[in-house]
C-alpha cells in the first residue's frame, strides 16, 4: 500500500481551504519544507502536492515552495506527485521534463484535471 501525504499550497504555505467556497485559508499548517520534512521523516515515500493558486487560475506562484521541498524529497529518496492548474499539454510537458542536475527528474507524476481533456 502506498500512502500519499497531501500538501495543498497557497501563496507559498501549506494550507487547508475553507469548505464553503474553497477560496480562503481555513488553516495554515506552515512552510512547505517543514511540513514535507515531517511527512518524509515519518516514512513517506511520496508527497502529493497541489498548487491551489494554479488550480484557482491565480497563477503558478508556488514554484519557490516546490524548490524548498525538493532537497527534502531527494534526501529521503521520496517522489513528488504534483497537481493544480495543469490545463494544457505545454504545462504538463514542462512539469514532467524538469530535471535538477544529477538528482534527476523534479516531479515524478502530474495530476491533470478535467480541463486538460
Amino acid at each position: 500500500m502506498i500512502i500519499f501525504p497531501a500538501m495543498d499550497l497557497m501563496n507559498g504555505l501549506v494550507v487547508k481551504l475553507e469548505s464553503a467556497k474553497h477560496r480562503k485559508e481555513e488553516r495554515i499548517y506552515g512552510m512547505p519544507a517543514v511540513v514535507a520534512d515531517r511527512w518524509l521523516g515519518a516514512g513517506a515515500d511520496w508527497l502529493h502536492v497541489v498548487d491551489l493558486n494554479a488550480a484557482l487560475n491565480e497563477g503558478m506562484v508556488n514554484h519557490l515552495a516546490l524548490l524548498s521541498i525538493l532537497p527534502k524529497a531527494h534526501k529521503h529518496r521520496a517522489r513528488i506527485q504534483w497537481g493544480g492548474g495543469v490545463r494544457d499539454a505545454r504545462t504538463l510537458r514542462l512539469l514532467l521534463d524538469a530535471e535538477l542536475g544529477d538528482s534527476g527528474r523534479v516531479i515524478d507524476r502530474v495530476i491533470v484535471g478535467t480541463r486538460a481533456i
